[in-house]
């Protein structure tokens, strides 16, 4: 690996030919999830008895999947390293595109990726649903707001746009997460159905990888332990080392320039965030934090209304004079994420404490 002094931008040798080996790229996975080799020698030999792949890709990665499947393997959204995958026989969409990928491409059968941007599926239109029923009233009064104590112990919604890795063969999505038959996932599991998002862009293996880093970046933020903002921003250079354009690893790296008090790096990565763009409410809020321009903050709630945090810097934050209308807002948003299986209730409160005191008239603690 090699880097480029006073900068950021990191390259890995070898990363301008498409053409790499799948041996190439189960290393970067294993260095990605921090495995060891035998990890990887242990993923391989789980499919010694898969039977010889059919030539047609979106045929051969269904044949991958189902294999997972009847070898007691299951969809988990929190799981996405390597060793974890094979311990655990769990994957999320990260994790299991890119085994799947992975084997695919080790048995001469060429994969493609795409990552989606907030699907439009069944989740969302529930989400929805909810959505507006709690600004309706249904749930609790508007005079007499009520905020949540803890999380909902199976939460089943999101209220956050999330990116969504699918395999793309033979100009079809094969869903991973209808390893788990779950009917909520996007498309019926063998229809090839592609799946509707607000934004979808193609992919590869590096970006993948890179989002593999990515996750690692978002856990160490999340458990805050000693030491953790440094080891976040390493992550999130290494996620960019495999692939330069992950716009999210980006405003990642910007928000913890700006926990250290970093100028130059806050604004390379604010350069680059918004170099590299993108028409969907996630790129929007992002912009919206880095800039305060609420022309971002209206075009992230015109394409996502229940996205829970541009919904509470908007009608919250922005009207806190009119009190009534802010507490009512704020509890809407809290019983989103409440809800939310990739938002924590107890960070929402801690992040916002400074308006649930001003609201409410004290500190609240799930």
């Amino acid at each position: 690996m090699k880097r480029q002094e006073g900068n950021v931008k990191l390259s890995i040798a070898g990363q301008e030919h498409p053409e790499q080996t799948a041996e190439y790229y189960f290393d970067l996975f294993r260095e990605a999830s921090g495995a060891n080799q035998k990890d990887v020698e242990d993923a391989r030999r789980l499919f010694l008895n898969l039977p010889k792949l059919k030539p047609n890709a979106f045929e051969a990665g269904k044949m991958v999947r189902d294999y997972l499947k009847e070898n007691g393997f299951s969809y988990d959204s929190s799981t996405y390293k390597l060793q974890d995958v094979i311990k655990f026989k769990k994957g999320n969409c990260l994790s299991l595109s890119l085994i799947i990928g992975l084997v695919m491409k080790e048995r001469g059968v060429e994969p493609k990726f795409q990552t989606l941007v907030h699907p439009i599926d069944a989740v969302y239109q529930y989400e929805m649903r909810l959505f507006d029923e709690l600004k309706s009233g249904e749930h609790f009064d508007f005079h007499n707001p009520v905020l949540p104590d803890a999380q909902a112990d199976v939460p089943q919604y999101y209220f956050a746009p999330v990116e969504h890795p699918v395999l793309l063969l033979d100009d079809k999505h094969l869903e991973t997460t209808s390893i788990s038959e779950d009917e909520t996932s996007s498309a019926e599991p063998d229809s090839g159905e592609r799946i509707k998002a607000e934004s979808t862009r193609d992919s590869s293996f590096e970006e993948l990888v890179g989002q593999v880093y990515f996750c690692r970046v978002v856990d160490e933020v999340d458990e805050a332990e000693s030491g953790y903002k440094s080891r976040a921003i390493e992550l999130c250079k290494k996620s960019l080392a495999i692939y330069p354009r992950g716009r999210e690893s980006w405003g990642m790296l910007y928000l913890l320039a700006e926990k250290v008090g970093d100028e130059k790096l806050k604004n390379e990565a604010k350069e680059e965030y918004s170099k590299i763009g993108g028409d969907d409410s996630l790129c929007y809020f992002s912009l919206y934090g880095m800039t305060e321009d609420p022309n971002f903050l209206n075009k992230a709630l015109e394409r996502f209304p229940a996205y829970a945090d541009a919904f509470t810097a908007k009608n919250v934050r922005n009207m806190l004079g009119r009190v009534n209308e802010a507490r009512f807002n704020f509890a809407v948003a809290a019983w989103c994420v409440a809800n939310s299986c990739v938002m924590n209730l107890r960070q929402f409160y801690k992040r916002n404490q400074d308006i649930i005191i001003k609201l409410f008239g004290k500190a609240k603690n799930p």
